[in-house]
Order: C-alpha cells, then sequence, then structure tokens
C-alpha cells in the first residue's frame, strides 16, 4: 500500500511545522540476558525461567522525537522487514515529513527500502560509522535490556509483550533524546515542528 503525504517545497525545519524527527535501531532482547547486578556474600543461586523456545526476533525500535514512536518484533533485518517498518513508521505518523536518524547498516539503504522511502516521504539521515552515542534509542534498548532482565516469560509471545511494553514506557521519555536536542537542534525549534 502506497502512503503518500502532501510535500510542502519549504525545505525549513522550523517554518513549514509538519516534520516529525526520530531515531531507528534493532536489538536482540533475549530471555536469557542478565543486565542487573546482582550483589551477595557467597556464591548467590539464581533461578529464572526461560521460554523453552529459542527468540530469534528482531526488534525493530523507531523513538520519535515529536510524533508517535513505533516497535515491532520481526524474523530478522532484511531490506523486506526494514521497508514494512518504515510503513508502520508511516501508519502511526500520518502527516507531514518525517526525517529519520539511523545507523547506515545496508538494509537501512537497500533499493527497495529507498523506493519506500521516497513513496512514504521520509528522509533518512545516517549516522557516522559506530557513532552509538549519538543515537538516543541506544539507551532506551540498554534499559529495555535490563527492564526484562528479571522477568519470566512462560512462551515466546509473553516475552514479545515484555518488550513491547517496556519499550513503549521508554520511548514516552524525551530524556533520552535531551541531550542530542540540546547539541543538534534548538529545543524551540523542536517544538515549532509539531506532529
Amino acid at each position: 500500500a502506497e502512503l503518500t503525504a502532501n510535500r510542502n517545497e519549504d525545505d525549513d525545519l522550523v517554518t513549514d511545522g509538519g516534520i516529525v524527527v526520530g531515531f531507528l535501531d534493532e536489538a536482540w532482547p533475549q530471555p536469557t540476558d542478565n543486565r542487573r547486578r546482582l550483589w551477595a556474600f557467597g556464591t548467590p543461586i539464581i533461578e529464572k525461567e526461560t521460554p523453552t523456545e529459542n527468540f530469534e526476533d528482531a526488534v525493530l525500535g523507531y523513538y520519535a522525537l515529536n510524533g508517535n514512536s513505533v516497535v515491532r518484533c520481526k524474523p530478522d533485518v532484511s531490506k523486506e522487514s526494514i521497508a514494512e517498518f518504515f510503513l508502520r513508521i508511516r501508519e502511526q505518523n500520518p502527516s507531514g515529513r518525517i526525517l529519520l536518524v539511523c545507523d547506515n547498516f545496508s538494509s537501512h539503504f537497500a533499493n527497495l527500502v529507498d523506493q519506500v522511502v521516497e513513496s512514504l516521504d521520509i528522509t533518512r539521515v545516517a549516522l557516522l560509522a559506530y557513532s552509538p552515542d549519538l543515537n538516543p534509542i541506544e539507551p532506551i534498548w540498554n534499559d529495555v535490556h535490563r527492564e526484562l532482565s528479571p522477568k519470566d516469560a512462560e512462551n515466546i509471545e509473553l516475552f514479545r509483550n515484555h518488550i513491547r511494553s517496556a519499550y513503549r514506557k521508554y520511548a514516552e521519555r524525551m530524556s533520552y533524546s535531551s541531550n542530542w536536542i540540546d547539541e543538534f537542534l534548538n529545543a524551540e525549534r523542536l517544538q515549532k515542528l509539531g506532529p
């Protein structure tokens, strides 16, 4: 399904009032992750139930500064999965342009994805290689992993629900992006962007 948006020819981010700014990244949370520190005297014994099945999903996240964040569990990070995820981002942010900041992973810039982003009025900006500190979604993934660490999941679908719930909770917080906004955007300008 091709979605289109009215494109305002004014490229000034401040005056057109219709740009959603967000960040894309992938993560691979596991039910067996242990991201919490445990202090104990002696040798601690930790018991944790995990799903009997392996969890092989990639989790795609879009952290929107001034729009709707999106999270999806996918079987892989192929160009087809990325293209479909961009459709979900557009569905959740139906009006205006989308400025999407991402790493330079090959699937983010595949020919199929190029065609999809053009039809959806999404502009991608690639971060420098090896610069996760420039992507505010990275600390969100760290907190998602930490929150999932002590949780038991009886099955894979319950684990997926835990992931989605934790991600949505953290993606609502602007604190992850405050340093990025201070460094790269004027906060007053961001407020003028609107959803």
